[in-house]
């Protein structure tokens, strides 16, 4: 069992606040205590907790990132865990630590996420937009709290806060581009949300981009709010059996693009010859399957590492206690298709 600051107290015949202060470089020590206090601490090779230094000193030297752990299909993925990682590389790089803390829009949740801001537990905080409302947003601000979102949305009270995201307009605009450039011309999209922004930005930059190069995008080739796979395959045949069958689907998750390229093959259809196939996520199932399915390539832990800048950007300048308004920051991070056999261009 590791050592505690009790451990070390009895050990230096001292106070247990006495070696908190030593630890802390507090002043009016005597050098015999300090003396005493060291060779303690080497002796039980004792590691201080910095949580709970840091909130017991009230010097705050740590970044939270509130997530909603009731949707994990949202958090539970490789792409939101290299968010993390790159937010937690940031933050050890400028001497923070890290606090992931469960957070919803219940009341509770709020409440609870306010004690930890007013307390001065944390020095900062990084959230998904999900998460955001007109109403948090007036709490931090009236807190002059620092804090980043990661994503955005068209709400009109988002426009004064600031975020970090993928551009999602451009990454629907690379899709038909890079389908286009291998011949194909009728194109369908389908998605398993309708509500999230991200969404509707890439179906924008799909819509836009089809009209740009005269591709035909009918109205009944785009079908969101595909929710269940049995959802998907009704969609799918109904599509692929058509006599005027898409010869292109942009896919918004790797479940909907493995499930369009299985309905393919049961009617017969050869990927790539007869039907290209399109997708948002860049996984191991779509790297992995046959055929390999083209992809969008987002870097998430450059997502991260962006949002956290930003953070510690908004922290140094409270700090300095600089006056003036901070200029609000919105970034916008790029993509790039990651093509595979799925789209081979078409001979």
């Amino acid at each position: 069992m590791s050592a505690s600051i009790r451990d070390v107290a009895k050990l230096a015949k001292v106070s247990p606040s006495t070696v908190s202060r030593v630890l802390n470089h507090s002043a009016q020590i005597s050098a015999e205590t300090i003396k005493a206090v060291e060779a303690a601490v080497i002796k039980l090779n004792y590691v201080p907790n910095e949580f709970a230094r840091t909130f017991a000193t009230g010097k705050v030297k740590i970044i939270a990132l509130a997530i909603d752990s009731t949707k994990l299909e949202s958090y539970a993925n490789n792409f939101f865990n290299a968010t993390i990682f790159g937010i937690e590389r940031t933050a050890h790089a400028k001497q923070h630590n890290l606090l992931i803390i469960n957070c919803t829009d219940s009341s509770e949740d709020m409440e609870n996420l306010e004690r930890l801001i007013l307390g001065k537990k944390i020095a900062g905080l990084i959230l998904p937009e999900a998460l955001i409302s007109r109403n948090l947003a007036n709490k931090l601000a009236q807190y002059a709290f620092p804090y980043v979102v990661l994503g955005s949305n068209d709400t009109e009270y988002t426009k004064q806060i600031n975020w970090v995201d993928i551009n999602n307009v451009q990454a629907g605009a690379y899709a038909v581009r890079h389908l286009y450039q291998q011949g194909y011309t009728r194109l369908a999209f389908i998605s398993n949300c309708d509500k999230e922004f991200f969404n509707q930005a890439r179906l924008k930059g799909f819509s836009e981009e089809c009209i740009r190069h005269g591709i035909r995008a009918e109205r009944n080739y785009i079908k969101q709010s595909v929710n269940t796979l049995r959802d998907a395959r009704q969609v799918l045949s109904a599509w692929l059996g058509s006599s005027t069958r898409p010869d292109a689907i942009v896919c918004s998750s790797d479940k909907l693009a493995i499930t369009t390229l299985r309905m393919a093959k049961s009617l017969g259809l050869l990927v790539p010859r007869d039907l290209g196939v399109f997708c948002y996520d860049n996984t191991e199932l779509t790297q992995f399957y046959e055929p390999a399915v083209s992809c969008l390539e987002i870097d998430t832990y450059d997502l991260g590492v962006k949002a956290a800048e930003l953070l510690f950007k908004q922290l140094a300048k409270a700090k300095s206690k600089a006056k003036g308004e901070s200029k609000i920051e919105h970034i916008l991070l790029d993509s790039a298709v990651c093509p595979r056999l799925s789209t081979q261009k078409i001979k």
